[in-house]
């Protein structure tokens, strides 16, 4: 049996609002001392939670209790499931995120807001990174989301394998894929199809899209892009002890 990482502090809770309902959030504290493997690059180590670290304020069945993945201080997550939905090694700083979404494999989130109703669907896989992003997916835009075996389809908002999104707005049935890097675009779909962001290529830091407001249906053109570099260190963020 696996030794749980973390428990609640019952006394330190917030009330939030997710669709119309009420879902009280707990803060966490770590019970040991643990490396988030999401984290790490090479040559270098995740981020150490320490034993008794204070963690973020989570819904009850939200984050697992194995793995190594962790939300850290200063986040609000609020799931509206009923299993864990930040499990593997994900990793989520500084955001807040509510409603019906996936965490998984070495997914990252921080500094940015997620908010995916019900009858929509959030997932964040592979080494997938959003930092500084506001992510919306109302019933407005999207009313179906299906799951079957590990396949979604019409889901509001997907980003995997080595996908890297910075300062956006995403609205729609948007997927971003491949080894690519988004900074300061607004990103929107329309209701009927699903905008397709692939710029999969041998170095991971190669393409980039910057300042677009990007509305095509599907894009799958690497050539469209400018080069750039970049590798930010976005986990150097301070956390609390008691």
């Amino acid at each position: 049996m696996n030794e749980s990482k973390y428990r609640f502090i019952y006394e330190d809770f917030k009330d939030v609002e997710v669709d119309g309902e009420i879902y009280r959030a707990y803060r966490i504290i770590s019970l040991k001392e643990f490396e988030n493997l999401g984290t790490k690059t090479n040559g270098s180590k995740g981020v150490i939670i320490q034993k008794n670290e204070l963690g973020g304020y989570v819904t009850e069945n939200t984050l697992a209790q194995n793995g190594s993945s962790w939300i850290d201080e200063g986040s609000i997550v609020v799931s509206t499931g009923s299993v864990p939905c930040v499990i593997d090694d994900a990793f989520v700083s500084y955001s807040n995120i509510k409603g019906n979404f996936l965490l998984r494999e070495n997914g990252k989130v921080s500094y940015s807001t997620i908010v995916s109703g019900n009858k929509n669907y959030t997932e964040i896989s592979g080494n997938a990174l959003v930092v500084d992003s506001f992510v919306g997916c109302g019933d407005e835009i999207m009313t179906t989301a299906t799951f079957e075996k590990n396949n979604f389809s019409g889901a509001s908002f997907k980003a995997s394998n080595n996908a890297n999104i910075s300062n956006c707005k995403i609205s729609g049935k948007v997927e971003i894929l491949g080894k690519s890097q988004i900074q300061s675009c607004n990103i929107k779909s329309d209701k009927n199809n699903i905008l397709t962001i692939n710029l999969a290529t041998e170095n991971p830091w190669n393409y980039f899209i910057n300042d677009k407001t990007i509305t095509e249906s599907v894009i799958m053109d690497n050539t469209k892009y400018q080069k750039k570099n970049r590798n930010p260190d976005l986990f150097g963020t301070p956390r609390t002890l008691i």
